[in-house]
């Protein structure tokens, strides 16, 4: 009788100790669409789900599609690129700026400001270190196209869209708005979407079918549009109104309008008094958050709220942090990261809370 060699045994018994060992690495902690490290959690069933210290207050904030990382620009200059799954940071890049946006695949980060850059994201090397647009203004807009291979860029002060081909570095098109704009979106590859709210009550918004087609639709707004900002799908825009009470603009209401007829829409409640921005969307359309940039001015020191619309269930619900001057959903709309100039943190939210409150 032959003796059997035990090594079949052993390479079988490592090999399910290997699928164990990659099943406990990817599969916990995990919170839906993201992975984030034991390190960041808070342990608060009821709280903040997590939270990351940062240097200094922040100027802006994207979370990456992947949703492994979030990308955070300080007020003291640099961009500070956080690992949720490793719970440190990855690295830093230069850039003072109040704009950040990745591209649709993970591939580019685009740093806005004075000195705008396009990262590659595996090296971290500049892909692209853009030129000012053609009125040497600071970018402050960022529209990448839904293949990531190109970037629409323009600010609150140029009066031109620059179209850049990322991978080959050069410039396609240059559209002309005759003024900044405060919004930009690209939610097909044939259109493109600008618009800018006036002081005067009006947002203009400009629809770029190609270089040579420009349709312009003027919205009438009975107050000021202080922000508003397109649905990842380009159909619908959010805006928030204030009248102006002695030089301090005082929220009025907000509206939901569709982009094609901007006329039919309808007004949304106030979930609390006195929200004014920022206004994002879910990346799948059905949610979108409003932020508390007026929390000081009525009395709410380190005590800012964060509105949450569902669209879909008709209801909104609010949730507290200390800043939520900043707002980035994750990449499945499950949760919600806050920061600001005036804290210290990015603080990480479910976006389900346990109490909803009807929007009608």
């Amino acid at each position: 009788m032959t003796e059997r060699s035990p090594l079949p045994a052993i390479i079988g018994l490592l090999a399910v100790f290997a699928l164990l060992a990659f099943l406990a690495l990817n599969t916990a902690p995990r919170t839906d669409d993201v992975r984030i490290a034991d390190s960041l959690r808070t342990g608060d069933p009821e709280g903040p789900l997590a939270s990351f210290d940062l240097p200094t207050g922040a100027t802006a904030l994207a979370w990456s599609p992947g949703g492994e990382r979030i990308a955070v620009a300080l007020d003291t200059g640099g961009v500070l690129v956080h690992n949720l799954t490793t719970g440190s940071v990855e690295t830093r890049v230069a850039g003072r700026t109040s704009v950040l946006a990745w591209s649709p695949g993970g591939a580019y980060l685009a740093v806005g400001g004075t000195a705008p850059t396009v990262y590659n994201t595996q090296t971290w090397e500049p892909a692209i270190e853009l030129p000012f647009t053609l009125d040497d203004q600071p970018v402050s807009e960022f529209a990448w196209s839904p293949d990531g291979g190109r970037l629409a860029v323009g600010g609150i002060l140029t009066e031109t869209i620059t179209i850049w081909d990322v991978p080959n570095a050069a410039i396609t098109h240059r559209l002309d708005t005759e003024i900044g704009l405060t919004a930009m979106n690209w939610p097909n590859p044939l259109t493109l979407r600008a618009g800018y709210a006036l002081q005067e009550g009006v947002i203009n918004v400009w629809e770029f079918k190609d270089e040579n087609t420009t349709v312009t639709n003027t919205l009438n707004f009975g107050a000021f549009p202080l922000f508003f900002t397109f649905s990842p799908a380009g159909d619908y825009f959010i805006a928030s109104e204030a009248r102006i009470v002695g030089r301090q603009p005082v929220p009025d209401e907000f509206s939901l309008r569709e982009a094609g007829r901007p006329t039919l829409g309808e007004q949304l409640p106030l979930c609390f008094e006195g929200p004014l921005g920022p206004l994002v969307w879910s990346p799948e359309g059905s949610r979108f958050a409003i932020g508390d940039r007026a929390a000081a001015f009525f009395g709410r020191e380190n005590r800012a709220l964060i509105a949450i619309y569902d669209r879909e269930a008709g209801e909104c619900f609010t949730l507290e942090t200390a800043s939520s001057d900043l707002l980035a959903f994750s990449p499945g709309g499950t949760l919600i990261a806050a920061s600001g100039e005036t804290v210290e943190s990015v603080v990480i939210f479910r976006a389900e809370p346990a109490v909803r409150v009807a929007m009608r």
